[in-house]
Parts: structure tokens; C-alpha cells; sequence
């Protein structure tokens, strides 16, 4: 009698949950805030082919007003490069020194908000890289309502960010300039090098659900041939979501020759702190990090023989109290991981010849029938279900029922517990 009472009062209480959650939560939890108004004028249809985004085409609006989510950061100010300008005076004469011919002018920082239906990033023209992306249809543990993955927690580096190794110009801290024609969805940049390079860097969210685009083109404004290698910074920390950072792992997927995707690295961030680096062969491969639900990853694909990605670093660090997301009291032992990849020389041979290259991002949730549809730049091998494979995914399919209903996976995984204990009950009552 006594266990059928407790049969009942687990049932009763399961029941109770899933009325609350279904019919009272839904009017308490606080709503996003409004986005403004975007006010745009249609100007030019440019168009762009991305392997992943599928050659998606968008419409440059002119630009009419402030955009949305625009102010003044407290990043690094804006610096020019080089320091070896010309200092005035009426010469004519050519001087040894080319690169004085250029110069980056002064330009205010600025902040700017993406959005598509899956994504909000907020993207800056300090180093024109990602300053936080959130997932809209994630809350976070800590009662947002919304999951912000990827935060400013590195003192330097930013997603998207591009820095020359040798320190030939400032194009990682310096505020790139604003091209007019920025939209909801895409803005660009430009940043012009001390040497005579110009580089023009393009932003994007895609009609793809929780994917970002990066098109980086370097121009040469100089009549020399100029060399050049970069770092592109593709994770900058990734948010811990359950705050059991060793489940936080460096990434490193390669194509084969037979066309098969391999996930050849996957660092703790034990292994991370020995600052790893592993050169890459072959056209095609991605790099990032994850955590238990959650995947930032970037691919890198040579679009021609002039863009050569020959290397990707991982390395550990502290999260400091700067930049520790809010609630984190122990916020300066938290630790996180970056990772960095690296070009091969490339040459851009004389005024007038253009390098680019196009690099897609995919910020979002490691979910089967999600990652599979990215199957093709071989997503789907962040899942590896194990030995039980075939229970794994039914339980992994009730999970998802409960994540829908809750949009929490902490709920969701308790009452995935309660329903197992439920099922397994008369055998516990046979046992005993």
C-alpha cells in the first residue's frame, strides 16, 4: 500500500510539473527586449557564393541613419598603423619608405546588431570582429531569455578578428571603417595597412538557421607585390553553460582525400594549456570548441591557390574579472579556451590583383537533425554517440520533447531522470 502511494505521489507530481510548465511559465518569463526599427533604402543587389550558405543573395539598403546597436565601445581606441608616416614638408621626392603613402584614418568606435531568425550578434569595427552572439530560441541557466554562447571573455581576441604575426599593421585593434550599405543582417568594414594593403571584411547572419559568414578580400594599393600571413581568430571562449568547464574541448575536423570528414583533435583544455598547434593538409577543414550542447565551429575551405590555411593553435586561459559574465562569482578561476588559425604566405602580386576567401560559422546547438544537414562540411561528427548508440538516441529524442516544452536543459534533464525512474520503478520494488 505504501509503495503504491508513492507510485501515485511521484505521478501526481510529474503531472504537476508538466501543467506548470505548459500553462503558468509561459506567462512569467520576461519577454526580449524590442528591437528598433531598421530603416533602410534599397540601393544594389551584390551576390556571393559560399559553400555553405548556398549562395544566398541579400539587398544593400543605403544608409539612412545611425544603425541600430551603434555607440562608442570601451575597446582599445583606434590606432593607425605603422608609425612611419610621412611628417609633412613640400618634397616631392620618393622616399624608401612606400608603406608613409598610406595611412588609416582615425574612426570612431562603433557597435552594430545582426539578426536573423535564429541568431543576434553584436559585431564591432574595433578589429571588425564578433563581440557576443546569442541563440534566440535558447534560454540560458542563469534565467535569460536568451543563450549568450559567445562573450567577450578574452582581453584581445574576438571572433572573426585578423592579426598579421609580424606586426606590420594594427588591424586586430584599429576601428575599421564603415562602408555605407549596412543592413539587419550584413555590415562591412575596411582597413587599410601601412604597406598598401587594404583589407575589406564583410559580416553576415544567414537565412541559415545559427550560421554566420565571414568574406575577408585584401586588396593591393601599392605597385609592389606584398606577402603577407594572418591569424584569424575562429573561438575566443565559448560560454559554460553548466559551469563544468573540462567539458569545454579544441576542435579539429579535416576532409580526407576519399572526401570522409575525421574529427582528428579533440584538446581538454588540460592539453589546451600546452599551447598545441597542428599544421593542416589538405583543401578542407574546421576548427572551434564546444561544450556539452553547444558547438562553435569554423570552416576554412582554400577557395583558390592563393589562400592556404597551413596551421590551427589552441591555448587555454583565465577568464578574468572584466570580463566574467554576470552571476559568476568565482568568475577568476573559470577557465576557457581559444583557438587561432593560421594562413600560409600569401602574395598579392600588384596594384589592382584582390585575395579573397570565404569562411562560414556555425554557432548552435549539437542537435542530430540539425548537424546533419550541414553533413557536407562534415558537422555531423560532433556527435558520437558511443557503444549505445541506438539508446542514446531514443533518449535523446525524449530530451529534445522535454527541452521543447521546459526550454531549459537542466529542467529537461531532471524530468528525463524522473521519467526514467519511473520506468525502471517495478524493477527497483522486484529487487527489493
Amino acid at each position: 500500500m505504501k509503495d503504491n502511494r508513492t507510485f501515485l505521489a511521484i505521478v501526481v507530481s510529474l503531472v504537476v510539473m508538466f501543467l506548470y510548465f505548459q500553462l503558468i511559465a509561459p506567462m512569467i518569463v520576461p519577454k526580449a527586449p524590442p528591437q528598433p526599427p531598421k530603416q533602410t533604402t534599397p540601393k544594389e543587389e551584390p551576390k556571393h557564393t559560399c559553400p555553405v550558405c548556398c549562395g544566398d543573395k541579400y539587398v544593400v539598403p543605403e544608409e539612412t541613419d545611425t544603425p541600430p546597436g551603434a555607440g562608442t565601445t570601451d575597446t582599445t581606441p583606434p590606432q593607425t598603423g605603422g608609425g612611419n608616416g610621412t611628417a609633412g614638408g613640400g618634397s616631392t621626392t620618393v622616399t624608401s619608405e612606400p608603406e608613409s603613402e598610406f595611412k588609416h584614418p582615425d574612426v570612431e568606435a562603433q557597435r552594430f546588431t545582426l539578426e536573423s531568425d535564429t541568431l543576434r550578434a553584436v559585431v564591432t569595427n574595433v578589429g571588425a570582429a564578433v563581440e557576443s552572439v546569442y541563440l534566440k530560441k535558447f534560454r540560458s541557466s542563469r534565467g535569460e531569455p536568451e543563450l549568450q554562447l559567445l562573450q567577450p571573455l578574452h582581453e584581445t581576441w574576438r571572433p572573426f578578428m585578423v592579426k598579421d604575426p609580424d606586426a606590420r599593421d594594427t588591424a586586430d585593434s584599429a576601428a575599421w571603417q564603415v562602408e555605407p550599405g549596412h543592413t539587419g543582417k550584413m555590415v562591412s568594414f575596411t582597413y587599410t595597412a601601412p604597406d598598401g594593403l587594404k583589407y575589406t571584411k564583410t559580416l553576415e547572419v544567414s537565412d541559415k538557421p545559427y550560421l554566420m559568414r565571414m568574406e575577408l578580400s585584401i586588396d593591393n594599393l601599392s605597385p609592389r607585390a606584398i606577402d603577407r600571413q594572418l591569424q584569424i581568430c575562429t573561438t575566443a571562449g565559448i560560454d559554460v553553460e553548466t559551469e563544468d568547464t573540462p567539458s569545454i574541448r579544441g576542435l579539429l575536423a579535416r576532409r580526407d582525400d576519399n572526401g570522409l570528414w575525421r574529427l582528428d583533435q579533440e584538446l581538454m583544455l588540460e592539453k589546451a594549456a600546452e599551447k598545441p598547434s597542428f599544421d593542416i593538409n589538405g583543401p578542407k577543414m574546421w576548427t572551434g570548441a564546444d561544450n556539452k550542447y553547444f558547438a562553435v565551429v569554423f570552416v576554412a575551405e582554400n577557395q583558390n591557390q592563393a589562400v592556404r590555411f597551413g596551421s590551427v593553435s589552441f591555448e587555454s586561459f583565465d577568464v578574468n574579472e572584466k570580463t566574467a559574465a554576470p552571476g559568476s562569482a568565482d568568475a577568476p578561476k573559470v577557465r576557457n579556451i581559444l583557438t587561432l588559425v593560421r594562413t600560409g604566405m600569401m602574395r598579392v602580386a600588384k596594384t589592382g590583383d584582390r585575395i579573397t576567401f570565404n569562411c562560414p560559422m556555425f554557432i548552435g546547438p549539437k542537435e542530430e537533425e540539425l548537424l546533419t544537414g550541414y553533413s557536407d562540411v562534415g558537422l555531423d561528427r560532433l556527435l558520437d554517440y558511443g557503444t549505445f548508440e541506438f539508446i542514446s538516441k531514443i533518449l535523446l529524442a525524449v530530451l529534445g520533447v522535454f527541452f521543447a516544452m521546459v526550454k531549459n536543459y537542466g529542467v529537461a534533464i531532471v524530468l528525463l531522470t524522473i521519467l526514467i525512474k519511473l520506468i525502471l520503478f517495478p524493477l527497483t520494488k522486484r529487487g527489493q
